[in-house]
């Protein structure tokens, strides 16, 4: 008998440490994937990549939007939403 195994991944909140999941029917549990790049061509570049939750994420998105002058619910600005 041949013992398969199947890696399993876990995500988590960067902030508060919940658990995360895709398949979450609970918006509050949904994995967002918050990515900042400054200067992505050039040789010297700063990245950060966090996940959140939609409750740690949105006080953050808000105050990006204030600080760029932009409107949190416009619609390319929208969390959660797929831009297709």
């Amino acid at each position: 008998m041949v013992e398969r195994r199947m890696a399993i991944e876990t995500i988590t909140c960067d902030k508060c440490g919940r658990d995360l999941d895709h398949e979450s029917g609970d918006e509050d549990k949904f994995p967002n994937q918050l990515r900042i790049t400054l200067n992505e061509d050039e040789c010297v570049n700063d990245r950060v990549r966090l996940d959140l939750c939609t409750d740690c994420l949105r006080p953050i998105w808000e105050k990006i939007c204030q600080a760029i002058g932009a409107d949190p619910e416009a619609g390319e600005l929208r969390i959660g939403q797929d831009y297709n």
